[in-house]
C-alpha cells in the first residue's frame, strides 16, 4: 500500500534532497576550517551555528503544529539554506562563509522535523501503511549519506565549489518537491469535500446522524477509511 501510494514517493524525494544537502553537517568543521584559524577556535566556531539552527528548529517546528501548515514551513528554511551554499560556493570571505554556515545549518535541520511530521498526517490510515511508509522514506533519504561524502574531496577545498552548487540544487530540489506535495494534497482535499457534498446531498435526514465515516476514494481499493471532516494538512 506505502509502495503504490504516489505520496510516499513525493515525500522521499522532498526527504533524500534534505538529507544530501545536509551532508555539509559532517564537514562543518571542515568547512570552518578553512578560515584559518586554530584547531580550538575552529571547533570554538563549529558551535555557534548549531545553536542558532536548534533555536529555528524548534521555532519552526512549534509554529507549524501551532498554525497546522507544513510546506511553507519546509520552503522557507530550505530556501534560506540554498542561499547559504550559494554564498558559500561565490566567495572565501571570511563573514560572508561564517554567515553561511548559520544560513546551512538551519535551513536544513529547521525544516527536516516538520517533513517528518508532514508523512504521518499524510498518510494517517492504516496504521501498518503510515509505519511502512516512515520506514520506507527513513530509508531511501539516508541513503543520500552513501554519495554525498564524494562531494567534499580535499583537492576541492578550501571553497568546495562543487558541493556547494549542487547542495543548492538538492535544496532547490526539495522545494519544488514540496510545492507539488502540497498542490497534490489541495487536490485530494476538494475530492473528499465533494465526496461529503455528494453524500450530504443523498442520504436521508435520519441517516445523516449516523454517518462516522467517509472513504478516501483514492485509497487502494477504495477502502481507506478516514474520519469526518478530515483534511490533509498542507
Amino acid at each position: 500500500m506505502a509502495a503504490v501510494d504516489y505520496k510516499v514517493w513525493i515525500l522521499c524525494i522532498i526527504i533524500i534532497t534534505k538529507t544530501s544537502a545536509g551532508a555539509v553537517t559532517s564537514f562543518i568543521p571542515t568547512l570552518v576550517g578553512t578560515l584559518e584559524y586554530s584547531s580550538v577556535n575552529t571547533l570554538l566556531l563549529v558551535a555557534p551555528p548549531y545553536v542558532f539552527a536548534t533555536v529555528v528548529a524548534l521555532a519552526v517546528s512549534y509554529n507549524s503544529d501551532r498554525t497546522e501548515e507544513r510546506s511553507f514551513h519546509i520552503i522557507v528554511p530550505i530556501f534560506f539554506g540554498m542561499i547559504g551554499f550559494i554564498i558559500a560556493a561565490s566567495t572565501l570571505n571570511f563573514t560572508a562563509r561564517y554567515i553561511s554556515l548559520f544560513l546551512m545549518l538551519a535551513g536544513v535541520y529547521g525544516s527536516y522535523n516538520v517533513a517528518l511530521a508532514w508523512i504521518s498526517s499524510t498518510l494517517p490510515r492504516p496504521m501498518e501503511k503510515r509505519a511502512a511508509a516512515i520506514a520506507m522514506v527513513n530509508t531511501i533519504g539516508n541513503m543520500a549519506q552513501i554519495y554525498s561524502p564524494y562531494l567534499y574531496p580535499k583537492s576541492n577545498g578550501p571553497q568546495y565549489l562543487t558541493a556547494m552548487i549542487t547542495n543548492a540544487f538538492f535544496c532547490l530540489a526539495c522545494v519544488v518537491a514540496t510545492i507539488l506535495l502540497r498542490f497534490c494534497l489541495a487536490r485530494e482535499n476538494s475530492k473528499l469535500a465533494a465526496l461529503e457534498v455528494d453524500a450530504h446531498l443523498t442520504l436521508q435526514a435520519a441517516e445523516k446522524e449516523k454517518v462516522e465515516e467517509i472513504v478516501d476514494v483514492d485509497g487502494p481499493g477504495g477502502v481507506l477509511v478516514l474520519a469526518p471532516g478530515f483534511r490533509y494538512i498542507l
